[in-house]
């Protein structure tokens, strides 16, 4: 399980509360790796230590063009595909299951988990942002319904079974797949840190679609997270689309914005593999040095925007 954070108050105890109540304390087979931008401060390491009740891999995401202290830009990115991917490349075997931050995992939720695995499909999980979200040892108290931050999926949904869905469906708030399924198309596509705003999600599901897998939208598989605590000094990196809503471009006669978000999709809509900066042998390569011991390298790529050549 990856549990992705760069926010100074992550309310990782609510996590690791829910996740103890969600297995009931047999942890056979689950490790937890939190990929974590404050990894390396002490009082964080000692916390998440404290929290944990299982086999526990706690790091900064490996080194980034958009973000930390190896950054080509001038500020850091809200990005998180290179994060997802430093869980991959330290995933042993078996499935990987992403996590956000603010997040508390409700009853049924690892069921949910084990039945994709069982079915062998890419599962997309559900969510909810609610406000005034309050939580005792794992367990959800309290919340105040929030309308814009409900997932629009969920009236698709079934309470009994996961059911097929679209390949954009899958978010990286939640979600169940083979880890042998994200190494075949080269890990989260790392372009899309280049926006800040984020997509790598669902064009990972269109990819895995590309490729034969198929997804399934389970909303037994939830997560309610707190609204509040998502912006303010606890937001993670800039979020920036470069001309939007300036200019128009034709395409086969149909008008879409000149965007660069828009120029992604345009971009990675027929993606099976996706074009990371991992090296001749991509991130199979890199995942089995870093599994052996090796440190992940310094990226020297790529050096300019694709969008505009910033």
């Amino acid at each position: 399980i990856a549990y992705i954070t760069s926010r100074k108050q992550p309310m990782i105890h609510w996590f690791f509360d829910s996740l103890h109540n969600e297995c009931d304390g047999n942890y056979d087979g689950i490790k937890v790796i939190v990929v974590d931008f404050y990894a390396g401060d002490a009082e964080r390491q000692n916390l998440v230590a404290g929290l944990a009740h299982c086999e526990i891999t706690h790091v900064e995401p490996k080194p980034s063009v958009w973000r930390g202290k190896y950054r080509l830009t001038n500020t850091d990115y809200h990005g998180c595909a290179s994060v997802r991917n430093t869980a991959v490349c330290l995933a042993p075997d078996g499935w990987i299951v992403c996590v956000d931050d603010l997040t508390v995992l409700c009853p049924g939720w690892l069921k949910s988990v084990r039945r994709a695995m069982d079915g062998g499909y890419v599962c997309c999980g559900a969510y909810r942002k609610v406000k005034n979200l309050t939580v005792e040892n794992g367990r959800i108290t309290g919340f105040e319904d929030n309308p814009p931050g409900n997932d629009h999926r969920i009236p698709s949904g079934s309470d009994t079974e996961a059911v097929p869905c679209h390949a954009q469906w899958l978010y990286g708030c939640s979600n169940a797949m083979p880890v042998e399924a994200i190494l075949k198309i080269n890990g989260w596509p790392e372009i899309c840190d280049s926006t800040g705003i984020g997509m790598e999600d669902c064009h990972t599901g269109i990819a895995l679609v590309n490729n034969g897998y198929k997804l399934r939208y389970d909303r037994s598989m939830m997560t309610l997270e707190s609204e509040e605590h998502h912006g303010g000094e606890n937001a993670s990196g800039i979020r920036m689309d470069k001309n939007r809503g300036k200019l128009r471009v034709l395409i086969g006669g149909v008008s879409e914005p000149d965007e660069k978000s828009w120029a992604l999709v345009r971009l990675l809509k027929n993606a099976k593999r996706f074009d990371n900066f991992f090296g001749p042998e991509g991130i199979e390569g890199l995942r089995r040095r870093v599994l052996a011991g090796e440190s992940f390298p310094i990226p020297t790529e790529p050096t300019t925007d694709f969008y505009d050549g910033q």
